[in-house]
């Protein structure tokens, strides 16, 4: 197993995958200005000769602008010379979305920023997502000084592959141990695990819908104030957000979701099985709806909460368990319906206790 795997998880569920691998790979970018100027040209991500630059993570904007309170690229890279001066912003996924209109954002401060040459946003996943880049520059005044481009992170890997490995650059051999055990080398060959996973999809998923059907459903959708929690789209939710799941949208855009999250594309990582309260950032009393989230999370050390400082993305409280927990048990299928429904019964004093949330009633 990685380090850097080893390390992650003596922090479990407190910092996120992506963040935690964009460190590593902004580190691996400003300790070597070989791999560095590397990986700027062969990427074709600037022409500029620069003698000079520079890479941060996590730059805010807030103390320049209020407009863009939360706007907050992932690495942030100077380029300069003599004469001239090149800005990039990068994001970077690893399984989770887009925030809200986040690209469109990052362009809109670039077209903002006077005196720089060239500027650059980049979008690096992990998984195919395809942006209109007409809808990210709709209100750049100057969208042709910003050049778009996006990247996945098996290319990240390939680049980093033709360097060495092993003693003679063993952070870069972590890295690529790394990116391999977390989905992120993008191999192009089904393996055999993917052959058997493809030929008993269709028996996992009725066992997922015997787990989510009869008692589990019927609380659901009492809890939820609803008679038809959005089921049909589960195999869309499973392709566009690796989860397979009841959801309800609740009043002033905020979701109950409960199922099974497939978040990660490691072969040996467990798919969780739980319930998640989402709030989105259109929602109108956002701060004080996130305000409940942060003392449910804080009244228990099952909930685990995610981005629930930030303005601008999806706020997530969530309670989970891998499912491996139940692979011990007699029959899987009713230990799984039991943790549900005392999910459920949680959420449904949840739902007493902070009406505030405005739920379907």
């Amino acid at each position: 197993m990685a380090l850097f795997t080893n390390l992650l998880k003596l922090n479990p569920n407190q910092i996120p995958l992506e963040d935690f691998f964009t460190e590593i790979f902004t580190y691996l970018l400003k300790s070597d200005s070989v791999l560095f100027s590397k990986w700027i040209q062969d990427f074709n991500i600037s022409n500029i000769n620069f003698n000079d630059f520079f890479v941060s993570t996590q730059e805010s904007f807030d103390a320049l602008d209020n407009h863009y309170s939360g706007s907050r690229p992932d690495i942030l890279i100077e380029l300069s010379n003599d004469n001239e001066k090149v800005l990039i912003f990068i994001e970077c996924k690893i399984g989770s979305e887009e925030g809200q209109d986040q690209l469109q954002r990052y362009a809109e401060h670039l077209d903002n920023i006077g005196n720089i040459d060239d500027k650059y946003l980049i979008y690096l996943t992990r998984d195919y997502d395809a942006k209109d880049q007409d809808y990210i520059f709709k209100n750049c005044k100057n969208r042709k000084n910003i050049v778009f481009k996006q990247f996945r992170w098996y290319q990240i890997y390939q680049f980093l592959s033709r360097f060495n490995r092993g003693i003679d650059n063993i952070l870069i051999s972590e890295t690529l141990n790394f990116m391999e055990e977390n989905g992120l080398s993008g191999s192009n060959q089904f393996t055999s695990i993917d052959i058997l996973t493809i030929t008993n999809f269709p028996r996992v998923r009725k066992m997922m819908e015997e787990t989510m059907s009869g008692e589990v459903l019927k609380r659901f959708e009492n809890i939820a104030g609803a008679n038809n929690p959005r089921h049909s789209t589960a195999l869309n939710d499973l392709k566009d957000h690796n989860r397979y799941v009841y959801l309800q949208e609740q009043k002033d855009k905020f979701q109950l979701i409960l199922g099974y999250f497939m978040n990660n594309l490691a072969i040996e990582s467990y798919p969780k099985v739980g319930i998640s309260i989402n709030l989105s950032p259109k929602a109108s009393e956002r701060k004080q709806i996130m305000e409940v989230m942060k003392k449910i999370v804080s009244s228990s050390d099952k909930w685990k909460g995610y981005n629930l400082n930030e303005s601008n993305n999806w706020a997530v409280i969530s309670q989970t368990k891998s499912l491996d927990y139940f692979l011990s048990q007699e029959d899987h299928i009713v230990a799984i319906q039991k943790y549900f429904l005392e999910l459920l019964d949680e959420m449904e004093t949840i739902k007493k206790n902070y009406p505030q949330l405005q739920w379907i009633v």
